[in-house]
């Protein structure tokens, strides 16, 4: 198993079982520099827990030795691995190194241990040898491994490590030509088991020293430790009758049956320093023994003797029962005599096995009871006996007395650097735990501080309270049993001699143009401060001027300038302050980033009322920068279309102008005028230039032929143009003297185009006159000359001469145009007429439609053709058949001639009718 108590032994920290199915028996210890804990011990059973990747996971012989690495929690390993040959090994000692990996000393019995190449030994040298190998920081690797004895045997082997490195061993050997070096303080075996003392190197190929000590009898170590000067401590136990003692003559003779033994040896190892031997009449024996830093060794181990040398201050002055007792033992290291020595146990088997020193150089004694009643403190993890041998641990001290304090001579006053150093020399017989210094300023309560180190120290007092006029100070010290001392109060006065001090420039980093900055500093001062002042440049000359503190401000001061609105060089400034005691301080130079972030001012703009399309317009703003102007630009756009630009040239000066030609678009002009600084503030102005057309639509008109026809429509097209929008369109006409018809054609479309048929009558014979026009949103009017279009009658007339007839002789023949007509009128007639048998023709013009005609007795065919004012004809035939009278056959009366002179008459009215009618027109 392996357990971790709390340093006050009241809490199990952790604790675990390692082992397999055989016997597994741990011989050594050791913290690594991370806090893990290494083992070295023997197992015989050949399930033992090994890691991945171990040097060895196989029992290699009936006993090997074990090396594992628990982290510092002990919920894990780190590696654990078997270490052996064929034959019995164990280890011994272990000890962590500060690289991690660990360094193992044992005995084996095997021909096949493992080596390295460059080994001091690898051969078995007898019964059996000491070993010593190194495992990586893993366990995977064997760095180095030798043997270490002669012909016979080895036996135990304990190390330790001194501070170049070497590797000391001491164990006990029976081989009479074990390696000694030249000039060792023995080099020749006696009878039973001697000690050796060998120091090997690093990487385990030499041996540096090397020597044997003993006499008639076994003497058998169990520890080494190394001292201040390198000199080597051993101990153990003893059989022998006497034991190496450089007094002379020897004075050490073992009082019982064995004795334990301390030695101590050069590290040259060819003088014995000093050796005693530790016990009574019976059994004693040494487990283990250590230097302290204070020149104290310290020792435990376990004795039968009922005699054993105890002083009068012993925790335990007898020992009880009948079988073992615990015993400590403090000796000092000059001549092993010891200070003090006591008993430890109960009524049955008490045994010490092991000591170390914790950080206070007190003694830790671990060992086993069995004794019920073994004396146990309040609180502790386990107070009480649980059978079959329990684990005890305990820690000892001999000190009843508090620390001293002895101080040094006081300061007068309180140096410059405001650091008060007292000192004072803190001693104490056990361990100094702690040292405070309690100090007051004036009145107030005490402040503690604590030292950083024991023995003679100093302590540097601050004083930083603003009203300090004294400080009172004493010591307090206190030992690791918890015992405390005081010191005498004493008193030092406090001066004001420091300056009052800039604790923090609050100001701003950056100002702007024309704005206030406030001066912002917080001062500090051990008094108080009295004054504050800001000094800056304005237009290169320096201002000082008073600060005021802010009311409730940790002592934050506060003045507000005006920045200048037409400069960005950078602000400088610093502050001075002084206290109620004169003392003066004044910052560094600083200085403030002052910003432009004033805006261009923009005035105006002065715009016409209203601006005709094509027609250029000047837009004027009065424009100023309390730095200067860098760019400028006029972005229009004519209604909703896409926005111009127009770059305005620099330099700027106090106005910008900007000349823009008005579009021909149908919207108003949009525009905003945009002005910058050089420090990227934008100005801008808008504004609105009203569009005016006074443009009329432009008309197109299409007349699809010069003249009309009665009686037919006559189709005339227009189109209106407009660079605004055509609203309504309109066309007049008349016929002649008539009156006007009117027709209005609303459109929305951009390209407005109307078509209208014109009703011609067919009676209407007279010009049709006709007027275009267009109105646009604007209201402009526009309306087209007078197109005179001639209407055409290209009827002619019906003419209708009544039905054939027949007629007697002598009979007067009425031919008349009844029924004809014409649409106009007809003007003219025409009559003509033959004999059926003949084509002569004899003809009569006429200006009604109603002849008289008289023929002889025949056939005669009979045509009338009807004109007329346009000169259409009309004609129509019909038959005439005259019948004989007997008497009369032959004959024309003067009727006939009366008849034709009356058709030629009326035919030149109806003419000269026609003639005065067109003149009128």
């Amino acid at each position: 198993y392996v357990l971790k108590l709390s340093s006050d032994g009241r809490t199990l920290e952790w604790s675990t079982l390692i082992g397999g199915t055989g016997q597994d028996i741990p011989w050594d210890i050791d913290v690594g520099p991370d806090g893990e804990v290494y083992v070295t011990g023997h197992t015989t059973s050949d399930l033992f827990p090994t890691t991945q990747g171990a040097f060895s996971r196989d029992l290699n012989g009936d006993q090997d030795a074990f090396v594992l690495c628990l982290s510092s929690d002990g919920s894990s390993l780190h590696y654990s691995t078997y270490l052996g040959g064929e034959g019995d090994d164990k280890g011994t000692s272990v000890i962590a190194l500060p690289d991690g990996s660990a360094l193992v000393g044992g005995q084996t019995e095997s021909f096949t241990f493992p080596t390295t190449s460059g080994a001091y030994d690898r051969a078995l040298g007898g019964f059996s040898d000491a070993f010593v190998s190194k495992l990586s920081w893993d366990g995977k690797t064997l760095k180095a491994s030798t043997y270490l004895g002669g012909s016979y045997t080895e036996k135990d082997p304990k190390m330790a490590l001194d501070g170049f490195g070497n590797i000391w061993l001491a164990g006990s050997t029976t081989s009479l030509d074990f390696p000694t070096s030249p000039g060792a303080f023995q080099d020749t075996a006696k009878i039973g088991l001697d000690i050796f003392v060998t120091a090997m190197s690093t990487d385990l190929d030499t041996i540096g020293v090397s020597t044997l000590v003993g006499e008639d009898g076994n003497d058998v170590p169990r520890s080494i430790d190394i001292g201040p000067q390198g000199e080597l401590l051993v101990a153990g136990f003893t059989t022998s009758l006497t034991f190496p003692d450089p007094s002379d003559p020897p004075v050490l003779v073992n009082s019982g049956k064995t004795d334990g033994f301390m030695l101590i040896l050069e590290s040259d190892l060819r003088t014995l320093t000093s050796s005693t031997l530790v016990g009574g009449s019976n059994l004693d024996v040494v487990r283990t023994a250590l230097f302290d830093g204070w020149g104290n060794i310290h020792v435990t181990g376990y004795t039968n003797s009922t005699d054993l040398p105890v002083t009068p201050d012993a925790f335990k002055a007898w020992k009880t029962g009948d079988d073992h007792d615990m015993f400590y033992v403090r000796s000092n290291a000059t001549d092993l005599g010891g200070t003090y020595s006591t008993y430890l146990g109960s009524v049955m088997r008490d045994f010490g096995m092991e000591l170390a020193l914790d950080a206070y150089g007190l003694p830790v004694l671990a060992g086993q009871s069995w004794s019920d009643n073994f004396p146990v403190t309040p609180n502790t993890y386990d107070g009480s006996y649980n059978g079959a041998g329990d684990i005890v641990v305990l820690r000892l001290t001999l000190d009843r007395e508090p620390p001293r304090i002895e101080e040094g001579a006081p300061p007068t006053q309180v140096p410059v650097d405001l650091l008060l150093y007292v000192g004072a020399n803190v001693t104490d017989a056990t361990g100094v735990a702690r040292v405070q210094v309690a100090f007051q300023f004036d009145d107030e309560e005490s402040i503690f501080q604590d030292a950083e180190r024991y023995g003679i120290l100093y302590i540097a007092i601050a004083i930083v309270p603003d009203t300090v006029r004294m400080v009172r100070y004493h010591f307090i010290a206190y030992d690791v049993l918890g015992q405390v001392a005081f010191s005498d109060p004493r008193t030092v006065v406090v001066p004001d001699w420091l300056r009052p001090d800039v604790v923090e420039d609050l100001t701003v980093e950056e100002g702007t143009t024309g704005d206030p900055l406030e001066l912002r500093v917080q001062l500090r001062d051990n008094r108080a401060v009295h004054k504050a002042q800001a000094e800056y440049f304005i237009d290169d000359e320096l201002v000082v001027e008073d600060m005021h503190l802010e009311s409730g401000s940790p002592g934050i001061w506060t003045h507000v300038v005006d920045l200048p609105g037409n400069s960005t060089a950078p602000f400088r400034y610093r502050f001075n302050a002084s206290d109620m005691a004169g003392n003066f301080n004044v910052s560094t130079w600083d200085q403030v980033a002052v910003l432009d972030n004033d805006a261009p001012v923009l005035d105006g703009p002065e715009l016409p009322e209203v601006a005709m399309p094509g027609s250029i317009v000047t837009i004027e703003v009065a424009a100023s920068d309390n730095i200067a102007m860098v760019s400028a630009r006029l972005e229009y756009y004519e209604g909703s279309g896409q926005p111009q630009v127009i770059e305005v040239p620099t330099p700027i000066g106090t106005s910008i102008v900007v000349d823009v030609t008005m579009p021909d678009g149908r919207g108003d002009l949009l525009f905003t005028l945009y002005a910058e600084d050089g420090a990227g503030n934008e100005a801008s102005v808008s504004g609105v230039i009203p569009f005016r057309d006074f443009r009329p639509p432009r008309i197109i008109q299409t007349v699809y032929a010069d003249t009309a026809t009665t009686g037919d429509p006559f189709v005339v097209e227009w189109v209106a143009e407009d660079e605004m929008m055509v609203t309504h369109m309109w066309v007049y006409y008349m016929f002649g003297e008539g009156p006007r018809q009117d027709y209005d054609y609303l459109q929305v479309l951009d390209t407005p185009v109307a078509a209208l048929e014109i009703p011609v009558p067919s009676d209407e014979w007279e010009p049709l006159f006709i007027i275009f026009g267009a109105r646009d949103t604007s209201g402009n009017v526009n309306e087209t000359e007078v197109v005179r279009i001639e209407v055409v009658d290209n009827d002619p007339p019906v003419v209708i001469t009544g039905p054939d007839g027949s007629y007697l002789e002598d009979e007067t023949i009425v031919v008349s145009s009844k029924g004809s007509w014409d649409n106009i009128g007809i003007l003219s007639y025409k009559w003509s007429w033959r004999r059926v048998s003949t084509s002569d023709w004899d003809e009569l013009e006429a200006t009604n439609g109603k002849v008289t005609l008289s023929f002889g007795p025949g056939e005669y065919v009979v045509e009338l053709r009807a004109y007329d004012a346009a000169g259409n004809e009309g004609v129509d035939l019909i038959n005439i058949t005259v019948l004989e009278h007997e008497d009369d056959e032959g004959s024309q009366g003067p009727s006939f001639y009366y008849v034709v002179v009356i058709a030629v008459v009326a035919a030149l009215v109806v003419a000269l009718l026609y003639i005065r009618s067109r003149d009128r027109i």
